[in-house]
């Protein structure tokens, strides 16, 4: 039995030895060229586990060096070295083959893939065409290639460009793909098209309508952004992602149904669309982003389901046509100037699921003259109503303990305030600046729990302050408190 181990040790050693020796005859002929005997046992050497020769060997395969161009077998042999750790090898190779394998056929310029199929490539030399045919196969040199992917830049400042064909084989439009091709007037992309990359249409400013196939999952950041001439425009239920700024500063864009499939709305995807008229929210979305809505003075109403979380900073900023907002109720935070500047906004209901308003959140809308504050609110922002000069009463729920600065000053048409039981904090001039308010009704019981910033209103000596009838005599003597000549029992 010892014997028998020793000789299969002696045997394995052997065997690892024989494949080094296989190796390194196998790469000394690949360099002296002499491929026929190189292939057998660069081969063989693969085949036994050694990664370089594995990687050689799909290189043999590609050039067709002592054996035929076997290109499934050279992407075989490359990506089993891959696997064993020759990644940087491989990379080079394929990196050698985008740079060398390029040429033209019939004014398009291809360049060929690791998988040795076709991506159009910059067509920078050709910016005069017209009409791009993009076929589904190239032939080139007595092969025969599939077209896959339209590459980034392909068609970039091709101004001249009116028409472009996009075959069924095409499965990605890359970034910048048609970027500043203003001739540009539609766009049909096929159903196997599944993302449309980064500023891939953009500037495209003749563009007047787009079909997106129900194949597409994404549309990337910027992908129509400033497609001015664009109106209509139907999203697939295909789609799960709409990229930052995707349909930004489309100015004639009307209406948008956004799919029950779309989860992500990204930053500013439709801002300055300022001819929208409509646009529909589905239930799978849980945030509005940050501006994503921002200057569509088109929009009258909106409605944000229960599915929705958050509204982001300046989702609806400078919706100045938008005469309602219905809040789902499960938004628990209102950005910050979320809704600032939606002059034509008459009333607004802030559901109980909401805890903090933010910032600016509704400052300048001037047409509001009825809010309701759900009382799970605990802070109200900076200037949150700030300039809300329709507005006449306001109740502060028991829930908020914090009033931010400035939050209703220039609310030139407030007349009567009342404060919760709860409020901790009310910051600096929170009711100051033209206000006309005669009447406020607070109703914490000890006001020295209340932190109250510099000058609450610029003079309060005529102002009936209503309180706990417990607690008016510790208002007549509280800093700040002690300022209102007419304290009185709530």
């Amino acid at each position: 039995m010892i014997f028998a181990a020793m000789v299969a040790m002696v045997a394995t050693a052997a065997m690892a030895q024989t494949v080094d020796d296989i190796a390194e005859r196998a790469y000394d002929l690949l360099q002296a060229k002499n491929y026929d005997a190189a292939f057998p046992l660069m081969k063989q050497a693969a085949e036994k586990g050694d990664c370089i020769s594995m990687g050689n060997l799909g290189t043999m395969y590609y050039k067709g060096l002592g054996t035929e161009i076997d290109y499934n077998q050279a992407l075989r042999w490359w990506g089993e070295a891959e696997k064993k750790g020759c990644g940087d090898a491989i990379k080079a190779y394929r990196d050698e083959l985008m740079a060398t394998k390029s040429f033209e056929v019939d004014g398009i310029r291809y360049i060929v893939k690791a998988d040795f199929t076709l991506m159009v490539t910059e067509n920078y030399e050709n910016k005069n065409i017209k009409t791009a045919q993009i076929p589904e196969t190239v032939n080139y040199k007595d092969k025969i290639y599939s077209v896959t992917s339209i590459g980034d830049g392909a068609f970039y400042n091709c101004e001249m460009l009116e028409t472009v064909t996009i075959p069924n084989s095409v499965t990605s439009i890359g970034s910048k793909a048609f970027m500043f091709c203003k001739g540009l007037t539609s766009v049909t992309i096929p159903n196997s098209v599944t993302t449309i990359g980064f500023k891939a249409f953009m500037y495209c400013e003749g563009l007047a309508s787009v079909t997106i196939p129900n194949s597409v999952t994404s549309i990337g950041n910027m992908a129509f952004m400033f497609c001015k001439g664009l109106t209509s425009v139907t999203i697939p239920n295909s789609v799960t992602s709409i990229g930052n700024s995707a349909f930004d500063a489309c100015f004639g864009l009307t209406s948008v149904d956004i799919p029950n499939s779309v989860t992500s709305i990204g930053d500013k995807a439709f801002s300055g669309c300022s001819d929208l008229t409509s646009v529909t929210i589905p239930n799978s979305v849980t945030s509005i982003p940050t501006r994503a809505f921002e200057g569509c003075w088109g929009l009258t109403s909106v409605t944000i389901p229960n599915s929705v979380t958050t509204i982001g900073d300046g989702a609806f900023s400078g919706c100045s046509g938008l005469t309602s907002i219905t809040i789902g109720n499960s938004v628990t935070l209102i950005g910050d100037q979320a809704f600032e500047g939606c002059t034509s906004l008459t009333s607004v209901t802030i559901p109980n699921s909401v805890t903090s308003i933010g910032d600016k959140a509704f400052s300048g809308c001037n047409g509001l003259a009825s809010i309701t504050i759900g009382n799970s609110v605990i802070s109200i922002g900076y200037r949150a109503f700030g300039g809300c000069t329709s507005l006449t009463s306001v109740t502060i729920p028991n829930s908020v303990n914090t009033i931010g600065e400035y939050a209703f000053s220039d609310c030139t048409g407030l007349t009567s305030v009342t404060l919760g039981s709860s409020v901790a904090s009310i910051g600096d001039l929170a009711f100051h600046l033209d206000t006309n308010i005669n009447e406020i009704t607070c109703k914490v019981d000890d006001p020295s729990k209340i932190f109250l910033g510099y000058r609450l209103l610029d003079d309060v000596s005529n102002i009936k302050l209503r309180v706990p009838k417990a607690s008016v005599d510790l208002y007549r003597k509280a800093n700040g408190w002690n300022l209102f000549k007419k304290i009185v029992k709530e």
